[in-house]
């Protein structure tokens, strides 16, 4: 993969600085956030194939399923985590036994946000390669490179301050690296009541994984709508009074929501936005 520049990895220090303001939430957390995505059925490892996996992720000491400390070490007691989910594939290599994984039970050390690990195994030993904070596996959709090696395509929903950001991301192995190709966020911030320049609400309506282009490789395709609405003291004040739940009073939105189509044409080793994509595209880049 060392050919294709624009698939990014980011490191464990690098995703704890972007995911430190924000928070994920699950699709329990509230029926106000559809998951477009399926979610994986799960895959729970055999007891012994468990605990095999979390003595390679401990940095501590692994009873079963469990670990009696945080990654990075933790000095508080009672603070570790479980094994959450295991998600197995082909991702080092077209022949590699595999598998994202993801921890719960270390929030109080780091701010609700839990710990992925991409782990493979060797002679018979599941090793750890790398770990990253705030991977979420429960909605993802499998695809393939033409080498045979396997990638998700996930989906997510952050809080980040009061700014509701609905991702969708690739996640794949590159190397002995996690690596993350970022294809989309959707941002409403209608849901931030102090001032802003224009709030707005983007949304993905839909997310389509078919062939796109006759190649007879699967393609993502995104139906996705957004609108904006002026800010004022008014606007700011219905805010504040729906957030505290104050009796038949509703957060201000766009009064027109257009909807757009946004494609990547994936060829095997890459994706690519279509060139008709590019400014719906545009529309949903949203920075803080």
């Amino acid at each position: 993969m060392g050919a294709f520049p624009e698939w990014r990895v980011l490191t464990g220090c690098i995703v704890l600085m972007a995911w430190s303001l924000a928070s994920p939430l699950r699709a329990q957390d509230s029926e106000e956030f559809p998951y477009l995505i399926p979610a994986i059925a799960s895959e729970r490892p055999s007891a012994k194939e468990a605990a095999a996996i979390t003595a390679a992720i401990c940095d501590g000491k692994a009873d079963d399923d469990h670990c009696d400390s945080c990654p990075g070490g933790s000095s508080l007691p009672g603070i570790g985590f479980s094994l959450g989910r295991v998600t197995f594939g082909h991702f080092v290599g077209a022949d590699s036994e595999d598998a994202f994984v993801t921890v719960s039970g270390c929030e109080e050390k780091h701010a609700s946000i839990g710990w992925g690990f991409l782990v493979t195994r060797r002679a018979g030993t599941w090793k750890s390669l790398e770990e990253v904070l705030g991977l979420v596996l429960d909605n993802c959709h499998g695809m393939r490179f033409r080498s045979g090696r396997q990638l998700l395509v996930c989906e997510d929903y952050l809080m980040d301050q009061f700014n509701l950001m609905h991702n969708v991301t690739a996640v794949f192995a590159k190397g002995e690296s996690i690596g993350f190709r970022h294809l989309l966020t959707a941002t409403d911030t209608t849901r931030m009541c102090s001032e802003q320049p224009r709030p707005q609400k983007a949304q993905i309506d839909k997310i389509e994984f078919r062939d796109l282009n006759g190649d007879g490789i699967e393609d993502v395709a995104f139906t996705v709508s957004f609108g904006t609405l002026a800010d004022s003291e008014r606007r700011q004040q219905l805010c504040q009074d729906a957030q505290d739940d104050k009796p038949g009073v509703r957060r201000p939105q766009p009064k027109v929501m257009k909807s757009y189509r946004i494609e990547y044409l994936f060829d095997g080793l890459r994706f690519t936005l279509t060139k008709a994509s590019q400014a719906a595209a545009k529309l949903f880049e949203w920075e803080n």
